[in-house]
């Protein structure tokens, strides 16, 4: 079973309905009628509303993707930092006796050798 063919048929213009028509755009007398006008403003206002619609919802939908997508990073990053934070202290439990005092040790240690690490990198703001 094949398509039919529409091949037969003229391209419309979703605007002027009969544009494949060359009778419906000349008057009696062969001279090209004034009444495409209406046709002219149609596509004028179209125009218009298309560029504003461009400049305005374009921008609007773009900043609203960034701002879902950076949430969505944000709290990926906060599951994975749970989720990394909670195989360490397992992860040291098992390597420490079974000790869970130990394993919060030992990330309090790190934690603490990092905190000073950076405190000593702060840049000093002049008085």
């Amino acid at each position: 079973m094949t398509a039919p063919d529409h091949s037969h048929k003229p391209a419309m213009d979703p605007v002027t309905p009969d544009a494949g028509n060359p009778a419906a755009t000349r008057s009696s007398g062969g001279v090209a009628a004034d009444a495409d006008w209406p046709v002219q403003a149609t596509r004028s206002i179209v125009q218009v509303v298309d560029t504003v619609r461009d400049k305005t919802s374009g921008p609007a939908i773009t900043a609203v993707a960034s701002i879902v997508y950076g949430i969505v990073a944000v709290m990926g990053v906060a599951i994975l930092a749970i989720v990394l934070t909670a195989a360490t202290v397992r992860g040291l439990e098992l390597l420490l006796w079974r000790k869970v005092w130990a394993a919060y040790l030992v990330l309090a240690v790190i934690s603490l050798a990092g905190g000073l690490l950076c405190w000593s990198r702060r840049a000093t703001v002049p008085r």
